[in-house]
């Protein structure tokens, strides 16, 4: 066993866990996914659940974990013809034109920033420079500066037991970015609540759980 686990929180704080054993999570951290009114923000955050269950670690207290999927919130930011990224422009600015809409934190950084963080698409082990800007600008047109070798599944996803800074960047943005859309939804509950922001965020959130089946 040798899996990298995240929990990020909407402090935009994240932790990285290296899962060696069962053990390897802190008992602190997995009170909380045990809570009655702890909410799971991800990418198929279910599924992520159950993988953790498949190894051996169990969840103390309340069973039942309660999802928001990330796509699901994503979309609306998507659907927000007024929405700007956090620099205050169009998000599809570098296209011209409101890319299909797809799941997956490609499209949701890109949503955000307009610009992706996630490695470029290729069967190739290796890209020459050319060859990375033509893939990126293919999604979401042309990079704000040439996309470097570390946006490439090869050197990303080499998880070697101690991570290079480019990798615990990318693993940091793993973590927050979820957690930026769904502070980005309830926007506009948070602001009218200034002495409230938590609890603004938490009345949205609790309305926008997943039902489950």
């Amino acid at each position: 066993m040798d899996r990298l686990v995240l929990f990020g929180n909407v402090a935009l704080q994240v932790v990285v866990v290296r899962l060696t054993n069962v053990n390897s999570v802190p008992a602190r951290l997995l009170r909380l996914l045990g809570r009655e009114d702890y909410i799971l923000v991800g990418s198929d955050a279910l599924s992520d659940v159950s993988k953790l269950r498949s190894i051996g670690i169990s969840f103390p207290g309340h069973s039942l974990v309660r999802p928001i999927e990330l796509a699901d919130l994503t979309r609306r930011l998507y659907d927000d013809h007024d929405f700007r990224t956090l620099s205050g422009r169009i998000w599809f600015a570098s296209l011209g034109y409101r890319p299909p809409f797809r799941t997956g934190m490609d499209l949701t950084s890109y949503i955000l920033c307009g610009e992706s963080y996630k490695p470029v698409r290729s069967d190739k082990a290796y890209l020459t420079q050319q060859e990375r800007n033509h893939l990126y600008a293919k999604r979401f047109g042309k990079p704000p500066r040439d996309v470097p070798w570390e946006q490439t599944a090869v050197p990303l996803y080499d998880w070697a037991p101690i991570l290079e800074d480019f990798q615990r960047q990318y693993l940091a943005l793993d973590g927050i970015v979820p957690l930026m859309v769904a502070l980005l939804v309830a926007e506009t509950e948070i602001d009218a609540s200034p002495d409230d922001p938590y609890g603004a965020l938490r009345r949205k959130l609790d309305g926008l759980v997943c039902d489950l089946p």
